[in-house]
């Protein structure tokens, strides 16, 4: 008979797991400008710095604007998500002035980075 293995709990390791750590040292006008950087293309300081190690570059997925308009899509839908919860609760009738002006800002965000213009 085979002996069974034990049963692993928790989330499976990842195959190429970053296990190598590397200290470095900054200045501390070089570590707030990684900082700056780091933070002004939402990635940690070790993303950051592995990135510009390994690729000597760094590549933004989104514009500014694009950004700008995710950040408001986001605010609208949790907006949304609290109407539909009122709704639920009071029921749609009720609600259906509030739903329809949230549907409308989502156009125009939509129409906006559609069409690329600025309709506002």
């Amino acid at each position: 008979m085979e002996a069974k293995k034990p049963k692993q709990s928790g989330r499976p390791r990842l195959e190429d797991a970053l296990e190598c750590v590397i200290p470095a040292r900054f200045t501390q006008t070089e570590f707030e400008e990684i900082k700056q950087k780091s933070k002004g293309l939402k990635m940690s300081r070790s993303a950051y710095i592995r990135s510009m190690t390994l690729k000597g570059k760094v590549q933004n997925l989104f514009t500014e604007e694009e950004q700008k308009a995710k950040k408001q899509l986001i605010g609208i839908a949790n907006n949304l998500n609290q109407l539909l919860k009122l709704c639920h609760i009071h029921g749609i009738e009720k609600m259906i002035k509030q739903v329809n002006l949230q549907l409308g800002n989502i156009d125009k965000i939509l129409d906006k980075y559609n069409h690329g213009g600025s309709s506002e």
